[in-house]
């Protein structure tokens, strides 16, 4: 189990922004809402590359 939410923020944000066209500093803030910390730069760097 993940208590944190950081591996489901991560996903989330990532979803949020292949699969919904949300920008990424608002589908990174979905992360964070859902327990995203860790990963963070990780999503980050995810998030800067081209759809």
């Amino acid at each position: 189990y993940c208590a944190s939410g950081n591996r489901v923020g991560g996903l989330l944000a990532l979803k949020a922004y292949w699969l919904d066209g949300v920008e990424p500093d608002d589908a990174l803030e979905i992360g964070r809402q859902a327990g995203l910390t860790g990963l963070e730069s990780a999503v980050q760097e995810l998030l800067s590359q081209p759809r």
